[in-house]
């Protein structure tokens, strides 16, 4: 199963991640939820194409949580797959759906972003 990895430096901001699954009720159909958490070692054999993907100076830190991958972005499928109006619009619900989700809860997810495509159209 292809995973994506979350680095957290210190113990409480993996105990604050996973503590926020659970304390503020997240639905898996809007959070990804972890599948596993490890305490390992940055040098750790397993992490070696992890490790050569990033600029050697970016740390990996020793608190791991494991979460499945997604097998494409948004972006991906707007450039590529380009979907009818109907299909962008589903997907333009879901993540107000997710966003709201969050809000209900008091979070805000940092990295949502409106990316102009070129002539001018969001």
């Amino acid at each position: 199963m292809p995973v994506a990895l979350k680095f957290a430096n210190r113990r409480d901001q993996w105990q604050r991640d996973q503590g926020a699954r659970s304390e503020y009720n997240l639905d898996t159909r809007f959070v990804v939820d972890s599948i596993a958490v490890e305490e390992i070692h940055p040098d750790d054999p397993r992490l070696a194409r992890q490790r050569a993907q990033l600029p050697p100076d970016v740390p990996l830190g020793r608190f791991l949580i494991v979460m499945p991958a997604a097998d494409r972005s948004l972006l991906f499928i707007f450039q590529s797959e380009r979907p009818d109006l109907s299909t962008t619009r589903a997907l333009v619900r879901e993540v107000i759906e997710a966003v709201d989700h969050l809000h209900t809860r008091g979070l805000v997810h940092g990295d949502i972003k409106v990316r102009r495509a070129r002539h001018g159209r969001v």
